[in-house]
Parts: structure tokens; C-alpha cells; sequence
């Protein structure tokens, strides 16, 4: 009997041993075979795989070639940009050489402009001040020297427009403040386009508002100046109907809205119209219209804290409104600086003062000015002679002109302080005097050595003021007397009595700040009590609006 007749279970393990390495052996042969397959076919495209790897390795080769000649290309390409970036940066220069030189001969020419406009209107301007100082002209002849005056800043406001353009270019504008009287400031600004507007059957109106500050800290010349721009504009195109100005006090800020019932202005112009030199199609066909006054007047309103707005309708009008940045100031801080000085307080003590200028009208517009209060005057008509004069005479203070022959007020102010050092002298009281208004034109002459500047054409107030800075004189004013508590009573009492309509309309005018319209009340109605009437008159002509308001108590308003 064979064993595997009647196996036992060693025997079936070892069996399923035995079959377990069957199957892995036919595998295994299965394997070999595919080798031997894979082997073969490996043999019959061996020369096949190594044709394409050589061709991928001359493909490379090509590629690396060309990256190559890209980068010699690129190369050469940054050394062609590095000259013309060299050749650039040389032309650069010299373009921003032409820019610079080019600037400097426009600063120049308006230096010469400002010069040679400003000159003759200081004379103008100024012997209209002097002339309106003697006491013994008549009323209508000051009148008319007032309108010479009105016209003469009103011809230097222009002046001032292409002026301020060139330093908004520049930035150069600042603002000069001092003390002024919005009143009076307001009141100038409506006689000066009253008869404009008069002559165009256009109505025009003032309205201040009751809490709006009579005495402020602040630009009166730029104020002005954009007031004039504005309302310029208004009066030009504007045919009928009317033009309006309201000054109100709001949030601290003094806010000014202009509106006419002019041609109105098209939507898409309101953006470029403040670009300089730009006209609508309408504007252009107007003389007298440059295109720069709304540039001006932008630059000026932000230089002052605020921005202009406009809202306007074609055929029914435009509303110019801006806000600015000034400063309520107590009225009797203000007066003595606006007063007519009659002489100097103290004729014990004489003041020698020397004024240099070789422009013989300013020369003697100046000497006439400081002689009618009783300072001694000598001068000089270059800085040659101011020099020798100032050796040999003894002065305790200098008016300095800077364009002269010989030698020009920068040298001849550096020739002075160099001889008080060297001397051991109390430095002279020097004032720069010039019609050139350019802030480096300051900067020069007090670099010099001058204590202080002045502009020209000149208030005599602010002369006087300058005087009383550096020498501590004290000055006798014109007095504008006020009335006493039973003199207004008085007044009062023969006002009430009065026609109704008549003393309504002039508290309306007062109000909105039409003093040339309350005169015209005054005069038309004389004949009913004429002291009375020419008690008024006067108190007018002087700005007494707190005087009139203390007369008429709670009825006023203004």
C-alpha cells in the first residue's frame, strides 16, 4: 500500500507545500518569459531609442544655442538703453536749465511790470490821499478824490491778478493780514460797480447779515480782490435783472455768496472754468474777459481756508458761494489805526526823517506827507547821496527805495550797517519802499539789513503806523465826535418824526450795507429838517454806523 493511499496530515501539509511551489515556479517560468520577450524587443529598437536620445541632445544643444544669442541680443539691447538713458539725463538737464532760465526771465519781466504799473498809480493813489487832507476842499471834491482813489486800487487789483497768477505758479503766494473794517471794505467794493451796474439797468444788492464782525484779522487786499473778480463777472453778464451779495457769519467763518440773473453757465464748462485762460463760448465773445480772474480767485479763496462753489442754470443765472478763514477783532483796537493823523502829538521833539528815491514825484509825494504832520524831512536821490548824507546828518529813520542809479537800496542799506558795525553805531531804522511785490524782493532787503517793507502805492495809515513802530511817536487824530446821550435823544426824536416809509427804507439800506443809497435818502429829503439831515450826512461819510445805531436804539439794525 502506498503511503498516499491513506495520508496523514503531515502528508497533506507537505502536499499543499508541494503545490504551493508548483504555482510559484509556473510563475516564475511566466516571468522569464516576458523578460526574454521584453529582452528581445529591446534588442530589435535599441538602435531606434538611441537615434531619438541623440536627437533630443542635438535639440538641446540648438536650444541652448539660441538662448545664447537671445541673451548677447539682450545684452546689447541694455547697453544701447544705458547710453540713451545717459543721453537723456544730459538733455535733462539741460532742458531743466532752459525751464529754470525761462522762469527767471518771466520772474524778471513781471518784476519790471509790477514796477513800472505799480509806480505811477502810487503817485496817483497818493497825492489823492494828500490832496483829500486838507480840511478847507470842498465835500464834492472829496468825493471825487475818493472816486480817484476807488479807481486807482481798483486798477492795482488788476495788476494784481497777473501778478498772483505767477506766484500760484511759483508757490510763492502767501497772505499779509492785518486790521480791517468789512464795512467799510464792503461799501468801497458797491460804490465801485454802483454806477456799472446802473448804467446796465442791472439792480445790484448788498445784505450783510446783523452778526457779522466789523473789525476782522485778516487779507483785506485778497479778500477784495476776489470780491472784485466775482462780482466783475456778474455785472459783465449779467444785462437785467440783478446782482446780489450777501455776507453772513456762520460756524466762525465770514461766507460770501454772489448771484446774478445772468446767460448762466453750461454744465460741462463749470469744471474748466477755473483753469487760467479758459472762456466759455460765450465769455470769449466779451472784451475785457482774460480768463484768469476764476483761477485767481480759487487760488485765493484756498490760500484763505476755503473753496469756491457754484451752482448755475444756462439763461437763468449763476451763484458763486465761498467761505474764509478771518478773525473778529474788538472795535476800539481798530480805530486809531483808520484815523486821519492831523500831527505829531509831541512838536517838542523833532523827527529827522531821510527819504531815499530817485523818482522825484515819489519823493515828493512822501516829503509832502510827512511834513503835513510835522516831521523833518530831507532826501536823497540815489544811495550815493543817501550814504553821505546819512554821515554827515544825524536821522532816525531811512524810507529806502531799492531800484536807483549808482547805488541801489540793497547796497546802500549793506554799506550802512557795515559802517555801524565797523562804528560801533545803534543800528538805523531802514523801510524798504517798492512797487515790486514779489516775496524775494522782501527777502533781499531784509537780508540787507531793513527793519521793514512797504508796498506801493501806500495807505498813509499804514505809513504813519510804520512810523510809530520804530520811532514811539504819538500822533493827534482828526476826532469823529460822538453825540452825547441827550443829543441822541434829540436826534432820535426829530427822526421819528419823520415819514414812516422814508425812515423804513433807511434803516433797510443801513442794514444791507448801501451807503451810497442811504446818502441819496438823505439828500432827497433834506428840505424836512436840513441840520438834522446834515447831522446824518456827516455820520455817513465817516462810517459811523455804531453812532446811527446807538442813535435809532433797538430800531437798527446793522
Amino acid at each position: 500500500m502506498s503511503t498516499f493511499d491513506n495520508p496523514t496530515g503531515q502528508d497533506l501539509k507537505l502536499l499543499e507545500q508541494i503545490e504551493v511551489l508548483n504555482k510559484e515556479l509556473a510563475l516564475l517560468r511566466k516571468t522569464n518569459q516576458d523578460l526574454q520577450i521584453q529582452l528581445e524587443m529591446t534588442i530589435e529598437h535599441g538602435d531606434a531609442v538611441e537615434d531619438q536620445l541623440h536627437s533630443e541632445i542635438q535639440e538641446r544643444h540648438r536650444a541652448e544655442a539660441a538662448l545664447q544669442s537671445i541673451l548677447e541680443i539682450v545684452s546689447k539691447k541694455n547697453m544701447d538703453l544705458e547710453i540713451i538713458l545717459e543721453t537723456t539725463a544730459e538733455h535733462g538737464d539741460l532742458i531743466e536749465n532752459e525751464l529754470r532760465k525761462t522762469s527767471e526771465a518771466k520772474t524778471a519781466f513781471l518784476s519790471n511790470l509790477s514796477h513800472e504799473l505799480r509806480s505811477p498809480l502810487n503817485t496817483i493813489i497818493g497825492f489823492a490821499q494828500l490832496m483829500s487832507r486838507d480840511k478847507y476842499l470842498k465835500q464834492e471834491h472829496h468825493e471825487t478824490l475818493h472816486t480817484i482813489m476807488r479807481s486807482g486800487e481798483h486798477l492795482l487789483n488788476l495788476i494784481n491778478d497777473v501778478l498772483s497768477l505767477a506766484k500760484i505758479e511759483s508757490g510763492k503766494l502767501t497772505l499779509s493780514k492785518r486790521l480791517f473794517n468789512t464795512k467799510e471794505l464792503l461799501s468801497s467794493i458797491y460804490n465801485m460797480f454802483r454806477l456799472r451796474a446802473e448804467t446796465k439797468a442791472t439792480e445790484l444788492k448788498f445784505d450783510i447779515s446783523e452778526n457779522f464782525p466789523t473789525f476782522v484779522f485778516g487779507d483785506e487786499g485778497k479778500l477784495q480782490q476776489v470780491l472784485i473778480n466775482l462780482l466783475s463777472n456778474a455785472i459783465k453778464f449779467t444785462d437785467q435783472g440783478s446782482v446780489s451779495l450777501l455776507a453772513d457769519w456762520t460756524n466762525g467763518q465770514a461766507k460770501f455768496t454772489i448771484s446774478d440773473t445772468g446767460i448762466g453757465i453750461a454744465e460741462q464748462d463749470i469744471d474748466s472754468m477755473f483753469l487760467p485762460f479758459f472762456q466759455t463760448e460765450t465769455a470769449s465773445k466779451i472784451t475785457g474777459s482774460t480768463g484768469l480772474g476764476l483761477a485767481i480767485s480759487r487760488s485765493l479763496v484756498k490760500l484763505m481756508g476755503g473753496d469756491i462753489n457754484v451752482t448755475s442754470s444756462i439763461g437763468k443765472g449763476t451763484t458763486f458761494s465761498f467761505s474764509v478763514e478771518i478773525t473778529p477783532s474788538p472795535e476800539d483796537e481798530n480805530l486809531m489805526d483808520e484815523r486821519k493823523v492831523l500831527r505829531l502829538a509831541d512838536d517838542s521833539h523833532k523827527f529827522n526823517i531821510l527819504v531815499v528815491d530817485n523818482n522825484l514825484e515819489h519823493q515828493l509825494l512822501l516829503s509832502q506827507l510827512l511834513k503835513s504832520v510835522n516831521f523833518q524831512v530831507d532826501v536823497a536821490d540815489n544811495g550815493k547821496q543817501a550814504f553821505d548824507k546819512w554821515q554827515n546828518n544825524k536821522f532816525h529813520l531811512i524810507f529806502m527805495d531799492i531800484r536807483m542809479p549808482e547805488l541801489n537800496g540793497v547796497e546802500t542799506t549793506n554799506l550802512i550797517r557795515d559802517r555801524e558795525k565797523a562804528k560801533n553805531l545803534p543800528p538805523m531804522p531802514i523801510i524798504a519802499l517798492s512797487a515790486n511785490v514779489f516775496e524775494q524782493t522782501r527777502d533781499t532787503m531784509f537780508s540787507a539789513g531793513c527793519n521793514d517793507f512797504i508796498n506801493k502805492p501806500f495807505r498813509e495809515s499804514e505809513l504813519f503806523n510804520k512810523l510809530a513802530e520804530y520811532l514811539d511817536v504819538t500822533y493827534i487824530y482828526e476826532e469823529l465826535k460822538g453825540k452825547s446821550g441827550k443829543e441822541k435823544i434829540l436826534i432820535k426824536e426829530r427822526l421819528l418824526k419823520l415819514p414812516k416809509e422814508w425812515l423804513d427804507n433807511f434803516r433797510s439800506m443801513l442794514a444791507k450795507g448801501f451807503v451810497e443809497d442811504a446818502k441819496a435818502l438823505v439828500n432827497q429829503e433834506r428840505s424836512l429838517d436840513p441840520e438834522l439831515f446834515d447831522e446824518l450826512e456827516t455820520l455817513l461819510k465817516n462810517y459811523q454806523f455804531d453812532e446811527i445805531d446807538s442813535i435809532l436804539s433797538d430800531n437798527y439794525t446793522s
